[in-house]
């Protein structure tokens, strides 16, 4: 008589990044864990392993019951000093914020997935795009540092209008270090939702980011050569949206011909390129035209009309404005059009 497995009987859950465990290493790395064993640290250069099919399935909400005697069970068996130290508070009997019966019932619910069901929609486009080779394969983080600086990637816009329209392909266009990608991709990811992230850059940089002293170190140039696209591909590794974000390397003019051919649409797009005058214009109509889906919304970034950095910027969202005849909402510094249906 076979026996069910329990990772075949249960199969909604959510990825959550305090039970991610590190928990396979090779046996000549040294490991020393914190507590609980969530976190670790290791001697040497040590390269995390990226492959999105091994799994370290964390069984705790199986029920209300079950649920209760796990955690009255393993709060009698914490020591002494775990209590001094506020160890393991969300197994005590009358916790009821974060991973409590209470918040698994709502917020639980609300983030469970398939977690055996890879997305849909990130093959399809990952296929499209790169002929199903994934970029981030052999990708080794550890000589990249993690570097997020970047600017406004966290508009109340982008989780907004991701529950409004619940978008299937986001495509950003100027990603620099992938902030507000990341932003994106972790709204998507935290709904369950099958979707993905174009993240559409050169990664050489711009003008004002190799003209102004403040900025162009953050280019990291070597021989001559930007490597911002390594830091953009360690953070998206590393912040475990990999399986979200697709990263085409090549100018805003050309992606937007490129997805028009392989007719790749987008309910969502955020358009933060060029800053030269008439390449926002450029981009705005190019996309908006060609690869956004109607009852979709752009989003320009550096609306700022005080600002003479980004007059051009002004300029080009006027006038397509004003020669579509369409209105644009604005908030802070961004600009948003919706396509009508």
């Amino acid at each position: 008589m076979l026996r069910t497995r329990q990772y075949d009987e249960i199969r909604l859950g959510f990825e959550d990044d305090r039970y991610s465990k590190p928990c396979i290493f090779d046996p000549a790395i040294s490991v020393r864990f914190a507590p609980g064993k969530h976190e670790c640290t290791t001697e040497g250069q040590v390269q995390r392993g990226t492959n999105p099919e091994l799994k370290l399935l964390h069984y705790r909400m199986l029920g209300g019951e079950y649920f209760t005697s796990r955690s009255n069970r393993n709060y009698s068996r914490f020591a002494k000093r775990n209590h001094e130290l506020g160890l393991g508070l969300e197994c005590a009997p009358d916790w009821t914020g974060e991973y409590s019966s209470e918040w698994y019932a709502t917020e639980g619910v609300r983030r469970c997935v398939d977690v055996f069901q890879a997305s849909r929609t990130y093959a399809e486009v990952l296929e499209k795009i790169h002929c199903g080779i994934n970029p981030y394969d052999g990708f080794e983080t550890v000589k990249w540092p993690n570097d997020w600086h970047g600017w406004d990637s966290c508009h109340h816009w982008f989780r907004e209008l991701t529950d409004q329209i619940r978008p299937r392909i986001v495509v950003e266009v100027g990603t620099y270090k992938g902030g507000s990608a990341r932003h994106v991709a972790e709204g998507l990811k935290e709904r369950g939702m099958d979707s993905v992230v174009i993240a559409v850059d050169t990664w050489l940089g711009d003008r004002i980011l190799w003209t102004f002293p403040e900025h162009r170190p953050s280019l990291k140039i070597t021989h001559g050569r930007p490597e911002i696209y390594n830091t953009f591909m360690s953070n998206t590794i590393v912040s475990g949206l990999k399986d979200y974000i697709i990263p085409l390397p090549m100018d805003s003019a050309s992606a937007c011909k490129y997805l028009q051919q392989l007719c790749v649409q987008s309910e969502m797009i955020y358009i933060d390129g060029s800053h030269e005058g008439g390449c926002a214009y450029r981009d705005i109509i190019g996309y908006f035209d060609n690869v956004l889906l109607h009852g979709g919304v752009l989003i320009v970034d550096d609306y700022e009309p005080s600002n003479p950095m980004f007059e051009e910027i002004v300029r080009d969202v006027r006038r397509f404005s004003m020669e579509r005849n369409l209105s644009f909402e604005v908030s802070g510094v961004k600009a948003l059009f919706r396509k009508p249906w």
